[in-house]
């Protein structure tokens, strides 16, 4: 009589078994997941050790999700485009020649906002002030009126 697979190679599953994820059939000898549900738990493991390791406490301080405002001044021929929960003291503090628009929104929005024009960024926060910038910042002002 043969020796059952599992007991003469320790650490293997019986030829036979199956994926264990529910309504799955698919053959898995090796690992208790079949390849594919073994890439999706991968996946899913990835995304959450991610987003621990972009918030850990030290490190940098959790996303700022106050509602404050993100405004746009210009000062000569470039526009920044920054946000503040108190921006009319931080425009204040702020070199400019023209308030160009102010909008709602929290931290989040500034970044997606930088992200959107980053093919106009000259240095840091500051943008050149090109067509779509200048069209975006125009419908801001008429959505305010």
């Amino acid at each position: 009589m043969a020796k059952p697979i599992w007991t003469s190679n320790p650490g293997r599953r019986p030829e036979h078994m199956i994926c264990c994820w529910p309504e799955c059939l698919r053959p898995s000898p090796e690992f208790p997941l079949c390849w594919y549900h073994c890439l999706g738990a991968y996946l899913e493991v990835q995304a959450s050790l991610s987003n621990l390791l972009e918030h850990r406490p030290g490190d940098h301080s959790p996303p700022d999700t106050r509602t404050g405002h993100v405004y746009f001044i210009r000062f000569r021929d470039r526009i920044k485009i920054g946000y503040s929960i108190s921006p009319t003291s931080r425009i204040g503090q702020q070199p400019h020649d023209e308030v160009l628009a102010i909008m709602p929104g929290t931290l989040a929005d500034e970044k997606r906002c930088h992200a959107a024009f980053a093919h106009l960024r000259e240095n840091g926060e500051w943008f050149r002030p090109e067509p779509d910038l200048l069209a975006f910042i125009a419908q801001l002002g008429a959505e305010a009126s």
